[in-house]
């Protein structure tokens, strides 16, 4: 069916509005942009707000995104292909040509706009809650009737730091560590997020054993509820890696991973706190000759007195004149299995 643009009068088959396409883009724009758009800037850490979402981004790619957002064209063209082009940069705005070429009733139509984005310096939540040391939760390393390891702080440490630099790759702009703090007894982190603490207390247990204490506190009121602070206490036991134990049943030597290995038999033992007593260290080791040999006790020299003594044999096979290593402990000469020493 055709018809007469009643603006011309030329016969159409298709229009917009009831006009033919030379008289409907004679009195509107291809391109439907404001003349002014403004977009939040946080000079702190270089992010720009899209919508609800602060977004780390260069600027041209942010332009893009945005403009993308504003622009509209009238829906019965087809094919459309937007160009952006910059002829004014400078530091809080940029002015910016919008470009449009589309197909309307076989007919191809182009258009043009120009606006102008003005930068709004705005420091971002993230950074807000930074400089105020805003923190949800802390993270508490302990260990047990002894003082940590340097080697255990510098693990916690790039522990925490590696899951709040895969948090913050992931998109995650809210995690980020309010702060350090040293302390006699261990190593307190503040986190930005409850479940940030929670992650990584998990992390330490998984990779340096001890185990997990839960606390809260009010840390003020929000729309008539309470608002918490947690903490989590990750205390590591009293024994340490190549340390040897002695539990109810078994000596074991304390792995690099937490775990208790049974010198006797070679096998995992479960380690129960009130039950473990630290007798010795495998870096202590001395090495010794067999003298003899039967099926449940070894005689060797004994490494300081040169005395022949007489020890429980561990499941190992050696035979007179092999030499082993052994570790005086507070329970007597103890043969430690070359495959646990380290």
């Amino acid at each position: 069916m055709t018809y007469y643009c009643p603006s011309c009068g030329t016969e159409i088959e298709k229009g917009i509005d009831g006009l033919c396409v030379e008289c409907y883009f004679s009195k509107n724009h291809l391109i439907t942009l404001p003349d002014i758009i403004r977009i939040e800037y946080c000079p702190r850490c270089d992010s720009y707000r899209v919508g609800s979402s602060w977004i780390s981004k260069n600027r041209d790619e942010i332009i893009e995104e945005v403009l993308s957002r504003y622009v509209h064209l009238p829906d019965l063209i087809s094919d459309p292909d937007l160009r952006f082009h910059y002829i004014k940069e400078d530091t809080w705005s940029n002015t910016v040509i919008v470009t449009c070429s589309a197909h309307l009733a076989s007919k191809e139509i182009r258009g043009e706009r120009q606006t102008e984005i003005r930068f709004i310096p705005k420091v971002c939540e993230t950074c807000s809650r930074q400089a105020g040391s805003y923190y949800e939760s802390i993270v508490q390393l302990r260990a047990d009737s002894r003082k940590l390891l340097d080697s255990e702080i510098d693990t916690f440490i790039e522990i925490v730091e590696n899951i709040v630099d895969k948090e913050r790759a992931s998109g995650n702009r809210m995690a980020f560590i309010s702060r350090w703090i040293r302390r006699s007894e261990g190593v307190d982190v503040y986190l930005s997020s409850r479940a940030l603490g929670k992650k990584i207390a998990r992390k330490i247990r998984e990779s340096m054993g001890g185990k997990i204490l839960e606390s809260k506190s009010i840390s003020g009121r929000k729309d008539g509820k309470d608002l918490f602070r947690f903490t989590y206490s990750v205390r590591l036991p009293s024994y340490t890696a190549g340390d040897l134990i002695k539990t109810e049943k078994s000596i074991a030597v304390i792995t690099k991973n937490g775990k208790g290995i049974d010198l006797m038999t070679g096998q995992e033992i479960k380690l129960h706190r009130a039950s473990v007593k630290v007798i010795g260290n495998i870096r202590t080791a001395k090495k010794t000759f067999v003298v003899d040999v039967d099926r449940y006790a070894i005689q060797i020299i004994h490494p300081e007195t040169q005395h022949i003594i007489t020890v429980e044999k561990p499941l190992i096979r050696v035979q007179p004149g092999d030499e082993i290593s052994v570790v005086e402990t507070t329970s007597g000469i103890i043969i430690v299995p070359e495959g646990l020493l380290g």
